[in-house]
């Protein structure tokens, strides 16, 4: 008789899913599944259970009483941003003269943990821009990015206060656009070039200790009479 896979806590018959998170969970780290159910008795019991081939996870069983547990182990870190979902059968087979078998479909959703920062697209803004312009004129819109995922990923723009500059009583910038305004009067005659550091961060309430959660860049801009 054909063994069947009873799992508990499953979408669909004959499948299961796993949630973990990228780069949390350590080498070696075991997960269990459901152990398959045999009526069969004796040699045509259930015997051993095998794994899809894959490159992050590998297969153990171990038996309590009559039943074979099938865990699996943790071989390669996990990271979403290769590969956000993972694929596998389990497969057991009974012991008897002519082997049957029954299948599991395992689904493993890799959750996003925040491990990379905002990127902009460039390490120097350079713009030209006459004096006196109209409060509201734009002047530049930057543009980062960040791979994560949800709120890991959605970037918030701002200029770096740490340094006391001039510059912050004359322009301003729209957090989530990357959008800077002037929002003061531009003097060529009183300064000519204003620098001003900007940084880009994720929406996380707790960045990834082992990443800075932001970026910082230089900005230039050059008045003209």
């Amino acid at each position: 008789m054909k063994p069947i896979l009873l799992m508990r806590m499953v979408s669909l018959l004959f499948s299961k899913r796993l949630e973990i998170a990228e780069n949390a969970v350590l080498q070696g780290t075991r997960f269990p599944l459901d152990a398959a159910r045999d009526p069969d008795v004796g040699a045509n019991s259930l015997r051993k259970y095998t794994l899809s081939q894959n490159d992050h996870f590998d297969l153990d069983v171990k038996t309590r009483g009559e039943d074979k547990i099938p865990f699996l182990i943790l071989k390669k870190p996990l990271d979403r941003e290769l590969k956000p979902e993972i694929r596998l059968i389990l497969t057991a087979f009974d012991g008897g003269e002519t082997a049957r078998s029954g299948t599991v479909n395992v689904t493993i959703h890799v959750i996003d943990v925040n491990d990379n920062a905002p990127v902009f697209d460039r390490q120097v803004y350079t713009v030209t821009l006459y004096e006196n312009p109209p409060v509201g004129a734009s002047v530049l819109r930057l543009h980062a990015t960040d791979i994560d995922d949800g709120a890991n990923g959605q970037v918030i723009y701002t200029f770096d206060n740490s340094l006391k500059n001039k510059a912050f009583d004359l322009f301003e910038i729209d957090d989530v656009t990357g959008e800077i305004t002037v929002k003061g009067l531009i003097d060529f005659e009183e300064q000519s070039v204003y620098e001003i550091d900007m940084q880009a961060s994720d929406k996380d309430n707790i960045p990834f200790e082992l990443n800075p959660s932001f970026q910082k860049n230089m900005y230039s801009l050059i008045t003209k009479s």
